[in-house]
């Protein structure tokens, strides 16, 4: 599995949300998986889950990409097959998905 963990710190002691990027090669069901485990991640408040998807050919180049980032999309261009995006309240489903020239 390739992955790319967004580099992240805290330089303050002040209370506040933080966040990191882990965006990682996944086969179909994999984040649901990953989301159902006892231990390790699981859903929790303001987490966000979104993600991309692009031919195996080019995962490798995508793989450093965001898929929070809308600039992402465009940096994907042709190669952007789908996106999606979960609420923190996992109440709501976006879906993206480009129109091709057949």
């Amino acid at each position: 599995m390739r992955f790319s963990l967004a580099g992240t710190r805290k330089t303050n002691s002040e209370a506040q949300l933080h966040y990191c990027t882990l965006t990682f090669e996944a086969d179909p069901g994999a984040v649901e998986r990953i989301l159902a485990q006892p231990t390790g991640v699981q859903w929790r408040a303001n987490q966000l889950v979104a993600g991309i998807g692009v031919n195996i050919t080019q995962v490798e180049r995508a793989i450093d990409f965001s898929p929070l980032d809308a600039n992402s999309f465009d940096n994907l261009g042709q190669d952007l097959e789908f996106a999606f995006r979960l609420n923190d309240d996992l109440d709501s489903f976006g879906w993206f998905q480009p129109e091709r020239e057949p």
